[in-house]
Protein backbone atom coordinates (compact mmCIF):
# COMPACT_ATOMS: atom_id res chain seq x y z
CA UNK A 1 0.00 0.00 0.00
CA UNK A 2 1.56 3.48 -0.78
CA UNK A 3 1.67 6.03 1.78
CA UNK A 4 -1.01 8.42 -0.04
CA UNK A 5 -3.48 5.77 0.35
CA UNK A 6 -2.78 4.56 3.71
CA UNK A 7 -2.75 8.04 4.63
CA UNK A 8 -6.30 8.52 3.25
CA UNK A 9 -7.28 5.54 4.46
CA UNK A 10 -6.31 6.52 8.24
CA UNK A 11 -8.32 9.75 7.81
CA UNK A 12 -11.30 7.77 6.75
CA UNK A 13 -11.41 5.52 9.20
CA UNK A 14 -10.57 8.18 11.68
CA UNK A 15 -13.57 10.59 10.72
CA UNK A 16 -15.94 7.29 10.56
CA UNK A 17 -15.12 6.77 14.56
CA UNK A 18 -15.60 10.34 15.43
CA UNK A 19 -18.53 10.50 13.61
CA UNK A 20 -19.99 7.01 15.14
CA UNK A 21 -18.73 7.98 18.46
CA UNK A 22 -20.99 11.04 18.26
CA UNK A 23 -24.16 9.23 17.16
CA UNK A 24 -23.44 6.84 20.03
CA UNK A 25 -22.81 9.04 22.74
CA UNK A 26 -26.55 9.89 23.14
CA UNK A 27 -27.40 6.05 23.43
CA UNK A 28 -24.58 5.69 25.76
CA UNK A 29 -25.31 8.64 28.01
CA UNK A 30 -29.13 6.88 28.61
CA UNK A 31 -27.87 3.72 29.33
CA UNK A 32 -27.65 3.17 33.32
CA UNK A 33 -24.89 0.49 32.93
CA UNK A 34 -22.03 0.86 30.87
CA UNK A 35 -21.15 -2.62 31.43
CA UNK A 36 -24.24 -3.38 29.84
CA UNK A 37 -24.30 -1.47 26.56
CA UNK A 38 -20.53 -2.53 26.36
CA UNK A 39 -21.47 -6.53 26.07
CA UNK A 40 -24.51 -5.53 24.00
CA UNK A 41 -22.37 -3.99 21.25
CA UNK A 42 -19.82 -6.70 21.34
CA UNK A 43 -22.30 -9.33 21.27
CA UNK A 44 -22.98 -8.18 18.20
CA UNK A 45 -19.57 -9.25 16.79
CA UNK A 46 -18.14 -11.89 19.02
CA UNK A 47 -20.57 -14.24 17.57
CA UNK A 48 -19.85 -14.10 13.96
CA UNK A 49 -16.03 -13.02 14.79
CA UNK A 50 -15.39 -16.56 16.37
CA UNK A 51 -17.15 -18.42 13.55
CA UNK A 52 -15.63 -17.05 10.96
CA UNK A 53 -12.04 -17.80 12.30
CA UNK A 54 -12.36 -21.00 13.74
CA UNK A 55 -13.98 -22.45 10.39
CA UNK A 56 -11.12 -20.41 8.83
CA UNK A 57 -8.26 -22.26 11.16
CA UNK A 58 -9.64 -25.53 11.14
CA UNK A 59 -11.85 -26.27 7.60
CA UNK A 60 -9.55 -25.95 4.44
CA UNK A 61 -12.61 -25.61 2.42
CA UNK A 62 -13.35 -22.14 3.70
CA UNK A 63 -13.41 -19.52 1.32
CA UNK A 64 -12.41 -15.37 1.61
CA UNK A 65 -16.30 -14.76 0.37
CA UNK A 66 -17.18 -17.45 3.06
CA UNK A 67 -15.98 -15.31 5.87
CA UNK A 68 -16.83 -12.17 4.49
CA UNK A 69 -20.55 -13.22 4.16
CA UNK A 70 -20.71 -14.61 7.35
CA UNK A 71 -19.21 -11.76 8.77
CA UNK A 72 -21.79 -9.31 7.30
CA UNK A 73 -24.77 -11.60 7.70
CA UNK A 74 -23.91 -12.78 11.41
CA UNK A 75 -23.81 -8.87 12.73
CA UNK A 76 -27.02 -8.07 10.75
CA UNK A 77 -29.04 -11.14 12.17
CA UNK A 78 -27.35 -9.56 15.45
CA UNK A 79 -29.54 -6.19 14.92
CA UNK A 80 -32.67 -8.24 14.35
CA UNK A 81 -32.63 -10.49 17.23
CA UNK A 82 -31.56 -7.05 19.36
CA UNK A 83 -34.71 -5.61 17.85
CA UNK A 84 -36.89 -8.36 18.19
CA UNK A 85 -39.20 -7.72 21.12
CA UNK A 86 -40.53 -10.67 23.44
CA UNK A 87 -38.23 -12.93 21.69
CA UNK A 88 -35.41 -13.74 25.17
CA UNK A 89 -36.67 -13.92 28.58
CA UNK A 90 -33.74 -11.11 29.62
CA UNK A 91 -33.68 -7.86 28.96
CA UNK A 92 -30.27 -7.93 28.08
CA UNK A 93 -29.79 -10.84 26.11
CA UNK A 94 -26.31 -10.60 25.02
CA UNK A 95 -25.39 -13.77 25.37
CA UNK A 96 -28.24 -15.25 23.57
CA UNK A 97 -27.47 -13.25 20.63
CA UNK A 98 -23.50 -13.60 20.76
CA UNK A 99 -24.72 -18.29 20.76
CA UNK A 100 -27.16 -17.36 17.41
CA UNK A 101 -24.94 -14.95 15.55
CA UNK A 102 -22.81 -17.61 16.01
CA UNK A 103 -24.05 -20.20 14.79
CA UNK A 104 -25.71 -18.51 12.11
CA UNK A 105 -22.33 -17.00 10.90
CA UNK A 106 -21.07 -20.37 11.24
CA UNK A 107 -24.09 -22.04 8.65
CA UNK A 108 -23.72 -19.09 6.11
CA UNK A 109 -19.93 -19.18 6.43
CA UNK A 110 -20.48 -22.90 5.40
CA UNK A 111 -22.69 -22.43 2.40
CA UNK A 112 -21.01 -19.86 0.84
CA UNK A 113 -17.95 -21.43 0.69
CA UNK A 114 -19.62 -24.45 -1.01
CA UNK A 115 -21.24 -22.06 -3.08
CA UNK A 116 -17.72 -20.12 -4.35
CA UNK A 117 -14.34 -21.85 -5.58
CA UNK A 118 -12.05 -23.44 -3.40
CA UNK A 119 -8.62 -21.60 -2.45
CA UNK A 120 -5.80 -22.78 -3.76
CA UNK A 121 -3.72 -25.16 -1.12
CA UNK A 122 -0.07 -22.83 -1.81
CA UNK A 123 -2.45 -20.10 -0.65
CA UNK A 124 -3.71 -22.31 2.48
CA UNK A 125 -0.15 -23.45 3.29
CA UNK A 126 0.24 -23.04 6.74
CA UNK A 127 -2.85 -20.80 7.43
CA UNK A 128 -5.28 -24.18 7.89
CA UNK A 129 -4.26 -26.14 10.89
CA UNK A 130 -4.50 -29.38 9.17
CA UNK A 131 -1.77 -27.85 6.37
CA UNK A 132 0.31 -26.74 9.46
CA UNK A 133 0.20 -30.60 10.94
CA UNK A 134 0.77 -32.25 7.44
CA UNK A 135 3.52 -29.80 6.35
CA UNK A 136 6.99 -31.33 7.09
CA UNK A 137 9.03 -27.98 6.80
CA UNK A 138 6.41 -26.41 9.64
CA UNK A 139 6.79 -29.62 11.73
CA UNK A 140 10.92 -29.40 11.81
CA UNK A 141 10.43 -25.57 12.62
CA UNK A 142 8.13 -26.61 15.21
CA UNK A 143 10.43 -29.26 16.41
CA UNK A 144 13.07 -27.35 16.40
CA UNK A 145 11.52 -24.10 18.06
CA UNK A 146 10.30 -26.94 20.96
CA UNK A 147 14.01 -28.92 21.17
CA UNK A 148 16.04 -25.38 22.00
CA UNK A 149 13.42 -24.38 24.92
Amino acid sequence: MQEKTALLLGRIITASLIVSTALLAKPIGDREQIYVYMQTILSMFQGPVLAILLLGIVWPRATGYGGLAGLVLGVLFCFILRNTPGLFPSEDPFLFVAWLSFVFALIVTVVVSLLTPREPDEKLRGMVWSSVIHDESAQAALQERTSSE
